[in-house]
């Protein structure tokens, strides 16, 4: 949006801006209610909620973009917060989203990409997928003893399948680790971006 927010300045979305939006909105509305502002309609987020959750219906989830892949997983770690927290019931849209996953996963390792060089790479791509891996780690711990998720098998099911794609995320952090690699014109050309991604892992204390 522009900033005093009166036109779209992009006039199209993203795959998965509706489900980034949908999260978010749980998120401020959890806020909202922590703060004791919940009875103010003034307040109250229950309309964007709704919007976001019908435009999310019928969407279709899965993609080989690492980045991509990333945002899926990153939105499944918030999606757990919010049900852990009592503030979100959806154990199905959770579901959904891990499984788009690892469909997506599938696609992208297939192509080999870690075997090419870093003038081939998309390198703030691939740190958004290593900062998606680091939001599975604090999943797998948030879950691990909580019944309502170590109850359910298809969830379960669909962890262990994730878990197989972890050290992903370790061979792309050790690749851009590399000083040779950093000197590519992708990671020059980027550096912008680079540098926010590396901020979020670096919080993550992974970089």
């Amino acid at each position: 949006m522009s900033i005093n927010l009166t036109r779209p300045l992009v006039p199209s979305m993203g795959q998965h801006d509706p489900l980034d939006g949908y999260v978010t909105y749980n998120e401020i509305q959890r806020g909202i209610q922590n703060l004791g502002a919940y009875k103010s309609t003034e307040t109250s987020l229950e309309n964007e909620i709704q919007d976001m959750k019908n435009i999310c219906r019928g969407m279709y989830l899965p993609t080989n973009d690492p980045l991509g892949i990333g945002g899926l997983l990153s939105d499944a770690t918030r999606i757990t917060q919010l049900i852990l927290d009592g503030n979100l019931k959806h154990i199905k849209l959770l579901k959904e989203v891990l499984d788009s996953s690892v469909i997506g996963l599938r696609s992208y390792v297939s192509n080999n990409p870690v075997n090419l060089s870093a003038d081939h790479r998309l390198v703030f791509r691939e740190l958004g997928l290593s900062i998606g891996f680091k939001g599975l780690r604090m999943m797998m711990e948030l879950i691990k003893d909580n019944t309502e998720f170590s109850t359910s098998k298809t969830l379960l099911k669909s962890f262990e399948e994730l878990k197989e794609y972890m050290e992903l995320g370790n061979t792309i952090g050790m690749f851009w680790k590399d000083n040779m690699n950093r000197k590519s014109k992708n990671w020059i050309v980027h550096l912008d971006i680079i540098l926010l991604c590396l901020q979020l892992l670096w919080l993550q204390r992974d970089f």
